[in-house]
């Protein structure tokens, strides 16, 4: 993960911020800032400590997963999902531990954030702003910016990129994973029309301006032009695209290449004709298009390498006319007349196009993310996670729209009461219900073995004017900094642990977010913020405490050390065939399991002998858990297109059985509380299944969206009554087995005060 460099809220490699869900009705606290409430719902307590927040006013359905037939080893597929309305609850539904006796009544309970932004728009009426996102359209009304209305994509489509038809009547949506693009009705939600025949994954979309056509491409080439009405392919374009536009007129279709600008450029293709008529070196910005095409359609407007700078070239030619250098490192935009570029960052800046004159907004400032000005360019809507509305006039913030994320992990504290997600400030509070706000000024990176404390990086700007970042400790109580760990951190952090009596902390930080190269593991006394001593190791990969603290587990590219925790004496050091990518040990501490790319080995902590090994031969071993008994070892791996889950005997060394299918979702896996259940979630594929963990027969699917490869995409919570799913949409989904129907919440809104 990335440490933060920025006080603006933006964080991991995608900079984003994350907003949790609240309950409306609860107080929203911040430690000195409150929360604006947009919701007047009652949130329902739950025994056992839970409490489930009241169903949203913009969606009323639950989302109910249909258990599947017992499977054999031959696995199976399960049924899909279904939607059904909620009931009005009788009663205060009672949380049990998931299990083998429930699993059928596991529902998913609430959900955390509308997913993560992938485009901004004025409806056609302009006096509405849309937010499209990979769970769906969020309309909100011009003026006072309060939700009007929630789009959600059809039943079991997953919409990871989507387009808005500019009358605003029809929705484009694709999977990454799939070459299918669905059409659907933008009022209703219905699915028109289903294209299919694009030769490789989808990844971008565009329509035309009179909206009769559409257009589609991705990584592997081409580009393809569907007719609406007909579904038919029209014109076929060549070259690698990540972004696509039409020219005002919707003469000229312009494509954005992936990966290198010169070897993949910009190029403007004649829509007529299919002719080439003219392309640009092009570069990668996360949040806006990588180029702007003028109103007229006679010029674009494209990033550069020289010192983040704007080039101005002529659509026709592709030559050369203009440049604006060391101007950006953010989101450009028009203004509303197309006559003035506005420049995201710090600050704002207003390139005036015909005068070339450049002018600052208002200093210090700062505008990131998306850009979109207002019809009547009085307004300018910026952000990723929180979108910001700003008046231009005045230079200040009108009002924020919260609630949007890129969730790639979620993580309960131990007394499981308290849920982080994506290692952001917010955390949720399951007892009541609040959503508390704390002035971290970096990356959660999680919870102290008591769940008092909270550990996380704080980048502030020295002097010199560049950012310097540190590990801090929080109190969840009282919101406010309580240690400051010495020393300065590397770019790049990984594998914050705790001791497990919470006297130690330990992270690992390098230069190379990849691991490559030299980086420092250091330990710290909590009490006093002291390095008690620090090590270099190669290409690091994992760190972990024995429960005893015994000693300190550090594996890395083919190297194994036992480190005394409180010497930083290397106790044992073992030499791997293969890079070790994940370390666990057994609940008892007497063994070390430690996870490589072609084999697992199971270590005697007591000789330090390796007690098994469990080779396969096979590459991409992807996660690994041991049972809470510590006697059974699950296993994913993911070489090339086949996916397998492997169960092991570790008192015997033997494996127990093998699932094997192209089909399965087999990317990271969890077992239950009392190790009768396996939780399985795929890498592209969709959503999550549950299998019985004696007999591998699947019990349960849940198919609404595929996952990332994350570390904690799905996480029991320590007291087994809630499991957690991370979706590709960045939407935390939170699932329980409820004795009676469980009240349902979609989706969460929050309005910071800044």
């Amino acid at each position: 993960m990335k440490t933060v460099f920025s006080l603006d809220g933006f964080f991991s490699m995608k900079r984003l911020t994350y907003v949790l869900l609240f309950s409306a009705a609860a107080l929203i606290t911040s430690c000195g800032r409150l929360m604006e409430e947009h919701s007047t719902s009652t949130p329902v307590a739950m025994t056992s400590t839970a409490a489930i927040v009241t169903e949203s006013p913009t969606l009323t359905s639950t989302l109910t997963a249909t258990p599947s037939s017992t499977s054999t080893l031959t696995n199976t597929p399960s049924p899909t999902p279904t939607i059904t309305p909620t009931p009005t609850p009788t009663s205060t539904p009672t949380l049990q531990p998931i299990s083998l006796s429930n699993i059928h009544h596991l529902k998913e309970v609430f959900r955390i954030g509308k997913g993560t932004i992938n485009g901004l728009a004025w409806w056609p009426d302009d006096q509405t702003l849309a937010v499209t996102t990979y769970a769906g359209i969020f309309l909100y009304d011009g003026d006072t910016f309060e939700q009007i209305e929630y789009i959600e994509p059809p039943e079991n489509l997953t919409s990871f990129y989507i387009a808005l038809s500019p009358d605003g009547r029809t929705v484009a949506s694709a999977e990454q994973s799939d070459n299918f693009i669905h059409l659907w009705d933008a009022t209703t939600g219905q699915v028109i029309q289903v294209l299919d025949g694009h030769p490789n994954d989808v990844i971008a979309l565009a329509f035309s301006p009179d909206n009769a056509y559409l257009a589609s491409g991705g990584y592997q080439r081409p580009v393809q032009l569907w007719d609406v009405n007909t579904g038919e392919v029209i014109q076929t374009f060549q070259g690698r695209t990540e972004y696509l536009d039409f020219s005002p007129d919707g003469e000229y279709l312009v494509s954005a290449g992936a990966g290198n600008p010169y070897k993949d450029p910009g190029r403007v293709w004649e829509v007529s004709s299919g002719k080439l008529i003219s392309s640009f070196p092009n570069l990668y910005n996360p949040y806006n298009p990588r180029f702007l095409i003028s109103t007229d359609g006679k010029l674009i407007y494209s990033e550069w390498d020289q010192g983040w700078g704007i080039h101005v070239r002529d659509m026709q030619t592709g030559k050369l006319i203009n440049s604006l250098a060391d101007c950006c490192w953010g989101s450009i935009n028009f203004s509303s007349d197309g006559k003035r570029i506005i420049i995201g960052g710090d600050p704002v800046k207003i390139w005036d196009i015909e005068t070339d004159n450049l002018t600052t907004l208002k200093e210090g400032v700062r505008v990131s993310g998306y850009l979109l000005l207002s019809p009547d360019g009085s307004k300018l809507v910026s952000g990723a996670g929180t979108l910001f509305v700003w008046d231009l006039e005045t230079g200040q913030i009108q009002t924020t729209i919260g609630g949007f994320s890129e969730s790639t992990d979620a993580v309960f504290s131990p007394d499981s009461k308290r849920l982080t997600v994506s290692g952001s400030s917010r955390i949720w509070d399951r007892d009541s219900g609040m959503l508390n706000v704390y002035k971290f000024c970096g990356y959660v990176l999680g919870f102290s073995p008591d769940g008092r404390l909270i550990s996380s990086t704080c980048s502030e700007q020295g002097e010199d004017g560049a950012y310097h970042t540190y590990a801090c400790l929080f109190d969840t109580t009282t919101c406010e900094e309580v240690l400051r760990f010495e020393g300065e951190l590397e770019q790049w952090t990984s594998s914050p642990t705790f001791s497990s009596d919470g006297n130690l902390f330990a992270l690992a930080h390098g230069a190379d977010w990849r691991g490559e190269g030299k980086w420092n593991i250091w330990v710290w006394d909590t009490i006093d913020g002291k390095i008690k001593f620090s090590l270099t190791h190669p290409r690091f990969y994992s760190l972990a405490f024995s429960p005893d603290d015994s000693y300190l587990a550090v594996g890395g590219s083919k190297t194994l050390r036992f480190i005394d925790p409180q010497s930083g004496e290397v106790q044992f050091e073992d030499f791997q065939t293969s890079p070790i990518r994940e370390l666990l040990f057994s609940p008892d501490g007497n063994l070390l399991i430690s996870a490589g790319y072609s084999n697992i080995q199971a270590w005697n902590t007591n000789t330090f002998e390796k007690s098994f090994s469990f080779p396969f031969g096979i590459q991409n071993l992807n996660g690994i858990d041991i049972s809470p008994d510590g006697t059974m070892l699950a296993s994913i791996h993911t070489p090339y297109e086949v996916r397998i889950l492997r169960l092991w005997n570790l008192i015997t060394g033997e494996s127990v059985y093998t699932l094997e299918g192209d089909h399965l979702n087999f990317g990271k896996v969890r077992f239950n509380r009392d190790g009768s259940l396996l939780a399985t979630t795929g890498l592209s594929t969709k959503g999550m299944q549950i299998w019985d963990a004696n007999s591998g027969d699947l019990l349960w699917t849940y198919e609404r969206t595929p996952t990332y490869n994350a570390e904690d995409i799905i996480n029991f919570s320590p007291d087994g009554q809630l499991l957690t799913f991370v979706g590709r949409d960045g939407a935390v989904r939170v699932f329980a087995a409820c004795d009676k129907e469980c009240p349902h919440q979609e989706f969460g809104e929050q309005a910071e005060n800044r």
